[in-house]
């Protein structure tokens, strides 16, 4: 962990057993680091002493955590498995409550999700898939909110949900960045080429007037 006024480095956190962190978000407000490693777990940190704050173990199923993400309060976490599943963690006071796999209770995306955001309202999740769709979850039945978005032709690698809610945007292996409107449903932007190679990664600015995108070509 490093200080971004000096880049001093302020700690690290060594955990008990071998585990691999794979993706690392901060809670909203700043005060705990959420890590999701190799062995399915997230691990909750207090990022000023550097310990373990909760755990979370994200399904029963084998697999690694490949990406997560928070609610804006901090109560709902939802992350992705490299084993397929798509899971989601309430808190229950002070600890995280038993995962419910969300693609056991329905949905027609296949093969391995790869990226998961929740919008800011707390009410949508966002999965992308390796057979290039995305679907939207209902945070509060659990189900599947209607078919999978498809319009990429690759795997989709990163999803994200803009600051007010509004857009969704997702980047795929064809190379290509593309804006869904939400309540539409319906590509509202793009695809648009974000690079020579796979694009990767997405992120928006606080404001919602800029979006970020890498790829594979640097």
């Amino acid at each position: 962990l490093y200080e971004t006024n000096s880049w001093r480095k302020l700690g690290t956190y060594v955990p008990d057993t071998s585990v691999e962190p794979n993706s690392l978000t901060f809670t909203p407000d700043g005060r705990a680091l959420v890590a999701g490693n190799g062995d399915g777990t997230i691990r909750i940190l207090d990022p000023q002493a550097m310990r373990l704050v909760s755990l979370a173990r994200c399904s029963t199923r084998k697999g690694g955590v490949s990406s997560i993400a928070m609610s804006t309060d901090a109560c709902c976490l939802v992350s992705t498995l490299t084993s397929g599943s798509v899971c989601l963690s309430r808190l229950d006071g002070d600890t995280w409550g038993s995962s419910t796999t969300l693609n056991e209770q329905g949905g027609a995306s296949q093969g391995e999700a790869n990226a998961v955001d929740i919008d800011p309202g707390g009410q949508i999740i966002a999965s992308g898939w390796d057979d290039g769709s995305i679907q939207l979850w209902n945070v509060r039945t659990l189900q599947p909110a209607g078919e999978p978005l498809r319009r990429q032709r690759g795997a989709i690698t990163d999803v994200g949900f803009s600051p007010d809610g509004r857009l969704l945007a997702s980047t795929s292996t064809d190379g290509t960045v593309l804006l869904w409107d939400v309540t539409l449903r319906q590509p509202t932007i793009g695809p648009l080429a974000a690079g020579s190679r796979p694009a990767t990664s997405l992120v928006f600015d606080e404001s919602g007037k800029w979006l970020a995108t890498g790829s594979e070509d640097g």
